[in-house]
């Protein structure tokens, strides 16, 4: 089971998130997806995921209710950049591991072809 929407990183789950976590593993769930609320959530919301590395998953975004219509884009431009930095060092991440794992195997094949057989 998934959890799709939570906001374990609010004020309320402060003082019991170990105890609610291990709870929600305990019913089943296998993650949880989390987004934040403002600029203000994005902070918290980033350190439960890093807390519980493969069960939290940020989910980057502004909930409906606190954006107006006039500041939407102003507000937005930030937290793009970093949904977009964030891609980007994930791609080449990708790259560097697949390229050195490629290259390792390459490499150690040949060292083995030119030591003696046995």
């Amino acid at each position: 089971m998934i959890d799709t929407h939570t906001h374990l990183f609010v004020e309320e789950f402060a003082e019991d998130l170990p105890l609610v976590i291990q709870r929600a593993k305990e019913a089943g769930v296998e993650r949880v997806f989390m987004p934040n609320i403002d600029d203000e959530s994005l902070e918290d919301m980033l350190r439960v995921c890093v807390q519980y590395p493969g069960y939290c998953f940020p989910m980057l975004g502004y909930h409906p209710t606190s954006v107006d219509a006039s500041s939407f884009w102003p507000q937005a431009m930030p937290l793009t950049a970093i949904v977009i930095m964030s891609s980007i060092v994930k791609i080449f991440f990708m790259f560097l591991f697949s390229f050195f794992s490629f290259g390792y195997n390459i490499v150690s094949k040949h060292i083995k072809s030119l030591l003696p057989q046995r």
